[in-house]
């Protein structure tokens, strides 16, 4: 394979990641009206350390890039929810 060729599938895998991140944050934001609606505050420390420990799980040995990511993520949620 070569640099063209790499570079095509990063592309292919980055559509896929746009996507199910669009899917994503659409629920979040649901999950953001539904916690004002009813009076629960925005920050679950124990729901997000769930989330960011079975990511680094599933990652094994790039359990940290992938651990950095999903902190990105769920601090972009946090702010949609608080809007």
């Amino acid at each position: 394979m070569n640099l063209q060729e790499y570079r095509a599938r990063i592309d292919a895998i980055d559509r896929k990641i746009t996507d199910l991140l669009k899917q994503r944050f659409a629920l979040s934001q649901k999950i953001g009206e539904y916690k004002q609606k009813n009076g629960i505050d925005v920050f679950g420390p124990s729901r997000e350390q769930e989330i960011l420990t079975r990511a680094a799980d599933g990652a094994s040995d790039l359990a940290a890039p992938v651990t950095a990511v999903y902190q990105t993520i769920l601090e972009q949620s946090k702010k949609m929810q608080s809007k």
